[in-house]
């Protein structure tokens, strides 16, 4: 990801990002359940969910604020 995420246009961020994890993932249908922006650290904590070949996956992760993953975490239900 190279583009600055901004707290200010928050569905503009949740395409972004939902756009960056198909491509990282191979997936079209995630949903972002939960996102939280914490100020002091200034990075994006996220939960997603998402299918891939017939399996769930519930996954998390946080984003420095230029995009940059910091921590993805991945597990199958």
């Amino acid at each position: 990801m190279t583009y600055e995420l901004n707290i200010n246009n928050i569905e503009e961020t949740k395409k972004l990002i939902s756009s960056a994890i198909a491509k990282m993932v191979n997936a079209d249908d995630i949903k972002i359940n939960e996102i939280f922006y914490y100020t002091g650290l200034k990075k994006w904590s996220l939960k997603i969910s998402y299918s891939s070949a017939g399996k769930t996956y519930y996954g998390s992760m946080d984003i420095n604020c230029n995009g940059t993953i910091l921590r993805y975490q991945e597990r199958e239900v």
